[in-house]
């Protein structure tokens, strides 16, 4: 506000002796791209000695360090520290190497890591024009096409991926049940579940486990796994070492104990995830490209003249086809169409994705557990080819998979088979000694747009009576079982099929019919109807359910409808078998506190029971608190629940509510009640403290901290981060605060106006305004300040404050702000 003040009191003051009409732009900083000479001999007053220099060059922003958001060609790339110097040739733009290397610009001749802390962004990229909109805190650079990196849509660099910090969490769930039922004694249940963990630089130690107790039995400690994983950032891929499972892509997936290498999805940009086509195509002159799914308009950009190719289209779950149409500059428009249906196994032209795990089959029950070999590959061969394979190798057990997936006009199709080996079995098994068996799948997916019909999912396999995988073996060959596994599927048909009609109404059918070599056949499928209307939405479904020769038919109804405010009533009407139910239920939240109550009445040919209960939650900076009560015709039970996580790290201990995977600790010295932006009613702790969880790994993530909490004695200096943390990792973000009441500063020696306010580091404080006075918070009379108000040292001067004078406020009014006068003496400043 005082740097506008003083600009307009230059302005108004007639002080443009001329502008200079032959305007140009510069590779330096500026605000203003015009240049202008003002006439320093029209000062009076306080104005007298004021240094314009940086007026001249457009600059209105004072020399410092500030934190700005950068933008290039308007594409915004974060938050950055900005060092704003003097230079005799203009203002001097200052980034960090690492800072510079975040932004998408080709290496400049001779970059290297000298100037690591302060690279001058003038000098080292000429080509760049930058200019800082102060009103909004942002430096926006303009760079010629040229000198850009091809930038992935989405992609976030891999060196800005961020380990985080060495820590150790604990997540937990905990729930507390006891149930009463007349004439019998009560039972008391207890379960803690527990993800743990430990990060020491990129490796990551896991550790998930539950502790059970109940009425009359011993406590029970229960773990699923530990393991021990980092990411392998040059093949975009996650180590695993320990107990894990494999991915289930091609064969099933397999519990294990021992080393996997794989691909993740995760570390890919968004615009390389999943299928998509790549589209070419040939402009005869500067063109727009633009491409349609449907009536939406997905992806647009200009093209030069000549062949191009556009491989950065986002995957999309709608299957319907591309329409692509080139603009040329004349008006003149070609169009082509694009077929665009998936099914999972399918990728990007030129994509791959492997699986590679050694180690021993895992299961508690079993004693004889087989060692093995798996490796699983994927490629993209081309817009509407992928092909894929795969192996098991153990002792005395093979197996091996071979497939291909391919888009067609007709729809997406995927077709597999896996051969399997097995020698020397067991004869109580049951099987041939060497038994030898194939399995077949087929996926289909496809979009009948005349009639807006989606046949989702379509998946069929078969397998021969001999076909054994991997967990079959393991039953098979241990010495601690005497029987064969059962269920083993002969085949297996899934159909989904959804229907859109007018005015929002929603079909769906599905069924799954499996048919199995050792007992009887299972079907079931359902058919429903959704429909959205102002008051409420509505939906029925019907099914049937089909084993061993019975069967069961199932009817549900639902009702939801908003009351208003944060309320909502919902009813479910349910008739499956014999047994008859319905429930009401009316639940609503109020900020930090959800609730519900409800009413349930269920009958069948034999009995009736009526019940009622209610809950209650509420979500607090730390913890997740929950209380269940239900009482029927002859029972009560009654539940409590604790959830959240506690993050140690060097700086101390931290709780929080939230349970992500990736973490971020929060730290605001003094911001004591600071909201932290869009985790509500996560609020930073009494020493500034807190933390969240749930970021997006290996993209950037903005946590910003909302201070209407905050007392009026703590400011924010920057109230937003951005952070790309890579999975599993805690990350920990520093906000920078003033803490201290503000205290009008008035300097009774001469000084000009506009003059620089610094402290012993070099940070602009206060720019000085009309009379002398300028408004500081947290000044401390044991440290340096200087005024500065030009590059040389006759254009400076040593702070000194006197005691300061208490404001008395008048009645009823708010606090007035604290004064102190101070004198300026030359000297340059020094650390008290």
């Amino acid at each position: 506000m005082l740097i506008a003040l003083g600009l307009s009191l230059v302005t108004d003051a007639g002080l443009s002796a001329r502008a200079d009409d032959g305007s140009r732009v510069t590779g330096g900083a500026s605000e203003r791209r015009v240049e202008y000479a003002f006439n320093a001999k029209l000062l009076k007053g306080s104005l007298q000695g004021m240094d314009l220099t940086r007026f001249e060059q457009g600059m209105t922003v004072p020399p410092g360090r500030y934190e700005l958001d950068v933008l290039v060609n308007g594409q915004a790339f974060g938050r950055e520290t900005v060092t704003i110097g003097e230079d005799p040739e203009g203002t001097r733009l200052c980034l960090s190497l690492d800072a510079i290397k975040r932004l998408p610009l080709k290496p400049a001749a001779g970059e290297g890591d000298s100037g690591r802390e302060c690279v001058d962004l003038a000098a080292r990229y000429p080509y760049v024009d930058s200019s800082i909109d102060s009103a909004n805190m942002r430096l926006e650079l303009s760079v010629p096409q040229a000198y850009l990196r091809h930038r992935v849509r989405g992609k976030v660099p891999a060196e800005a991926w961020q380990d985080g910090i060495n820590g150790a969490f604990v997540r937990y769930n905990s729930n507390a049940f006891r149930g009463e039922r007349d004439g019998q004694e009560s039972r008391e249940d207890y379960r803690l579940g527990i993800n743990a963990g430990v990060n020491l630089g990129g490796w990551q130690l896991r550790h998930n486990a539950s502790l059970d107790d109940a009425s009359g039995e011993t406590a029970h400690y229960h773990v699923t796994n530990t393991y021990l994983r980092r990411d392998v950032t040059p093949w975009q891929a996650d180590l695993v070492i320990g107990e894990y499972q494999t991915s289930g892509m091609g064969f099933e997936s397999i519990p294990f104990t021992g080393v996997q290498l794989a691909s993740d999805d995760a570390m890919l940009p968004p615009s390389r995830r999943g299928y998509a086509p790549v589209v070419r195509g040939t402009a005869r002159t500067n063109a727009r490209v633009t491409i349609r799914q449907g009536e939406d308009v997905i992806y647009e950009t200009s093209v030069t003249p000549g062949p191009f190719a556009i491989d950065d289209l986002y995957a999309t779950n709608v299957a319907d086809d591309l329409e692509v149409t080139i603009t040329e500059a004349d008006g003149s428009e070609r169009a082509f169409v694009l077929p665009y249906t998936s099914v999972a196994q399918l990728l990007r032209p030129g994509a791959q994705r492997f699986h590679l795990t050694l180690g021993e089959y895992r299961d508690d029950g079993l004693v004889d557990l087989p060692r093995f070999v798996q490796a699983e590959y994927r490629r993209g061969v081309s817009n509407r080819l992928t092909l894929y394979s795969g192996a098991i190798l153990a002792e005395d057990y093979m197996a091996g998979l071979a497939g291909g997936a391919v888009s067609t006009l007709l729809g997406a199709f995927a077709l597999d088979a896996t051969m399997t080996r097995a020698n020397h079995l067991e004869a109580l098994s049951g099987e041939p000694e060497s038994p030898r068996g194939e399995s077949f799948r087929v996926s289909y997916n496809t979009r009948f747009d005349p009639t807006d019909t989606e046949l989702s999912v379509v998946n069929y396999r078969f397998s021969s009576q001999h076909y054994l995988s991997l967990s079959d073996v393991a039953l098979l060959r241990d010495d601690a079982t005497t029987s064969s596994p059962r269920d083993r599927e002969r085949q297996r048909l899934e159909v989904n099929l959804t229907q859109t009609l007018a005015g929002g109404t929603r079909l769906f059918a599905s069924g799954i019919s499996a048919d199995y070599w050792d007992r009887e056949d299972a079907t079931t499928y359902q058919v429903g109807v959704s429909r959205g209307f102002s008051w409420g939405t509505l939906s029925a479904t019907a099914g049937r359910s089909e084993t061993e020769g019975d069967y069961t038919n199932e009817f549900y109804l639902n009702l939801s409808v908003p009351l208003g405010g944060h309320l909502q009533l919902t009813s479910n009407l349910a008739h499956r078998g014999d047994h008859r139910s319905g429930q009401l239920n009316l639940s609503g939240d109020s900020g930090a506190l959800n609730y519900g109550v409800y009413v349930n009445h269920s009958r069948d040919d034999r009995s009736h029971d009526s019940s009622y209960g209610g809950n209650l939650g509420m979500d607090t900076s730390r913890v997740r608190l929950g209380l269940n009560l239900s009482a029927g015709d002859d029972y009560r039970s009654y539940s409590a629940s604790a959830d959240g996580t506690a993050i140690a790290y060097a700086g101390g201990l931290v709780l929080t509510r939230d349970q992500g995977e990736t973490m971020a600790v929060i730290e605001a010295p003094g911001a004591k009640g600071a909201a932290i932006s869009q985790h509500d009613q996560v609020l930073l702790d009494g020493r500034g403290k807190g933390a969240i969880s749930g970021l997006t790994p290996y993209r950037y993530n903005r946590v910003a901290l909302d201070p209407s909490g905050m007392t009026d004695g703590v400011e924010l200096k920057g109230n937003a981060r951005r952070v790309a943390p890579r999975r599993g990792a805690i990350v920990r973000l520093t906000y920078d605060t003033l803490v201290g009441a503000p205290t009008l500063v008035r300097v009774t020696t001469p000084a000009p106006f506009g003059a620089q306010l610094i402290d012993a580091d070099g940070d602009v404080l206060a720019v000085l305004g009309q009379g002398r006075m300028a408004v500081v918070r947290g000044i401390d009379a044991h440290r340096g300040y200087q005024l500065r108000w030009g590059p040389s040292p006759r254009e400076r001067c040593r702070l000194t404050l006197e005691p300061q004078r208490e404001a008395t406020p008048h009645q009823g009014a708010a606090p007035r702000i604290a004064q102190r006068q101070a004198t300026c003496l030359p000297g340059d400043v020094t650390s008290g």
